[in-house]
């Protein structure tokens, strides 16, 4: 009746047609209906007889073609993140062979399994696979972008001796948290703390703030100045009984 085929499981029913002399009627799992439909679905994955009969007043003469049925690929996207907002990761879809992801915003390749992401915000992406029989599945993976910091402070020269205050610039100014390195070998994690630097010169201090997963950090220098030495030279003189003050 003639040759064999193959489908995936989710294709179309299939019209078998061709087949001389006609008027048989066909049989086998799979088959929907006598006069030649084939559901892929209906058979299940796997090879299947299907029978093709004809008959006349005398006898009747049977042929058999075999319907592969395959399987639709198991098409994994991976899980991923967060990432900070500015990152990137390197997905690696498996369970294929040729992939295509959706949307392409954000990735380095859209037509390989392991492009790199880097959306500016929230994206869920969709990984359409298809493997050697050409047949195709899908599944998605969802990659947070989570907002990133700024750090920012200012201060002012002193003294030594004198203290140190630090005005906090960051932000957000809720919901983070600081770490200070004063160059002294002093920290702190307030929010706009103050040090006393006991030796002059010049301190790189750097303030990283964390917020969430993410972080930034801000280094300026700060100057610590010598206080001025001081000097004076009296020189005595006579007092009499008429001008007993100097």
């Amino acid at each position: 009746p003639g040759t064999d085929f193959d489908a995936c499981v989710d294709a179309a029913d299939i019209t078998l047609s061709g087949f001389s002399p006609t008027g048989g009627t066909w049989s086998g799992t799979g088959i929907t209906n006598a006069t030649g439909v084939f559901a892929p679905s209906g058979a299940g994955v796997g090879s299947h007889v299907l029978s093709y009969s004809v008959s006349n007043a005398k006898c009747t003469t049977t042929e058999t073609i075999t319907a592969t049925v395959n399987g639709l690929p198991n098409v994994v996207a991976g899980t991923y993140g967060p990432i900070c907002l500015g990152d990137d990761v390197t997905f690696n879809a498996t369970g294929a062979t040729t992939y295509s992801w959706s949307p392409a915003t954000g990735l380095s390749n859209a037509a390989i399994n392991n492009p790199v992401a880097s959306p500016t915000a929230t994206t869920t992406y969709t990984v359409t696979g298809t493997d050697d029989n050409g047949c195709v599945n899908t599944d998605q993976t969802t990659l947070t972008i989570e907002p990133v910091p700024t750090a920012d402070f200012t201060a002012e020269s002193v003294c030594i001796g004198d203290t140190m205050f630090f005005v906090n610039g960051s932000s957000p100014t809720t919901g983070v948290s600081y770490q200070w390195d004063f160059g002294n070998g002093q920290f702190s994690t307030a929010s706009d703390p103050s040090n006393l630097y006991l030796n002059p010169g010049d301190f790189d201090l750097e303030l990283i703030v964390v917020w969430g997963n993410c972080s930034d950090s801000f280094t300026s220098t700060v100057t610590v100045n010598p206080r001025p030495s001081t000097s004076f030279l009296a020189t005595p003189e006579q007092t009499t009984a008429i001008e007993p003050l100097i």
